[in-house]
């Protein structure tokens, strides 16, 4: 039986990603949408790796792209265009998203995730 910790997570999810991402290409919407071509394209390129590792992984790129995004629409949205570096992601953040997907909300992933999954942070 496998069991995954958010801590380890998160370590080792920073290898696929950059220490920074350039948002100063972004445009805001409204209600906390915005569309970050670099962040997308960061993205796209850390999913098609972390995807193929395991479903862990795959499911942490799209968590920390969901950080990434927040953190960059709230940096827009104060007239800030410096990029956002990982460390300044909302690790709360990213506890409570992948919860959530762990959820009832999100039901397609599958049930020994949720079984085998560790919070190590329990925020």
């Amino acid at each position: 039986m496998i069991f995954m910790k958010l801590s380890r997570l998160i370590r080792e999810s920073r290898l696929f990603w950059p220490s920074q991402v350039v948002i100063s290409d972004g445009e805001l919407g409204e209600q906390g949408r915005g569309y970050f071509p670099t962040l997308c394209g960061v993205w796209d390129k850390a999913e098609l790796v972390q995807s193929e590792i395991n479903d862990w992984h795959d499911l942490m790129s799209y968590v920390i792209f969901c950080a990434f995004h927040k953190a960059a629409y709230e940096k827009l949205s104060s007239g800030k265009k410096d990029p956002v570096k990982f460390d300044e992601l909302d690790r709360l953040y990213m506890e409570k998203r992948i919860l959530e997907h762990f959820s009832s909300v999100y039901p397609s992933w599958p049930k020994y995730m949720r079984n085998n999954f560790i919070n190590d942070f329990k925020s």
